[in-house]
């Protein structure tokens, strides 16, 4: 039995295109008006996949993503937390050039070893992906020769993905924009068919 499973990170945030980091899903503003037209756009791509069900992080900006594939697809979404936004600890709402100012030496050890840095006071790489690859893995075998989509945030995308095919020392090798999706088939092994970003908005 195959289940091929689609993942997906959210469409642009008003986060995003302010370059803030938001790990709080109170403060969390949804999808900016390009994220909004990204979502329709994304949603296309799924015109003529049948999906068994969506699985949305709670965050407001992923279930806007998942509440467009819905709509078309007419598929049933359910939110699970496990694929949330990672807790970014003291950058949660901070910009890109407030935490590079105060916090250099953690910026570019996140950036170029996030394996090994992880964000001040946040999860670790290997604290996301102990509770994110068991719950994927539960739904893949809930799901048998079924498609299914899960939306969720840049960092759990990158933490399956690594945690799949390669290893978490390479989560910076998946250039995941917004509105990626990867179609992945978990078969005897995980067998990555696409790698896309179906949206011409950016």
């Amino acid at each position: 039995m195959v289940t091929k499973v689609y993942l997906i990170r959210h469409c642009q945030s008003r986060a995003n295109a302010k370059r803030q980091y938001s790990c709080s899903i109170k403060d969390d503003l949804g999808l900016s008006d390009v994220g909004k037209i990204q979502a329709k756009e994304l949603a296309q791509f799924f015109t003529n996949i049948k999906l068994g069900k969506i699985y949305s992080s709670p965050f407001l900006r992923t279930r806007q993503t998942a509440d467009a594939i819905a709509r078309l697809t007419k598929t049933e979404i359910g939110v699970d937390d496990l694929f949330r936004e990672p807790n970014c600890g003291e950058w949660n709402g901070r910009t890109e050039d407030e935490i590079r100012e105060k916090f250099p030496e953690a910026w570019r050890g996140w950036h170029y070893d996030p394996q090994n840095n992880p964000i001040p006071g946040g999860e670790s790489l290997l604290e996301i992906e102990a509770r994110v690859l068991p719950q994927f893995q539960r739904l893949v075998r809930s799901h048998p020769d079924e498609n299914i989509a899960i939306v969720t945030h840049y960092c759990v995308f990158n933490v399956v993905m690594c945690s799949l095919f390669s290893s978490l020392a390479n989560f910076r090798s998946f250039d995941t924009t917004n509105a990626s999706v990867a179609e992945i088939s978990m078969e005897n092994v995980p067998r990555l068919k696409k790698y896309i970003s179906p949206v011409k908005t950016k």
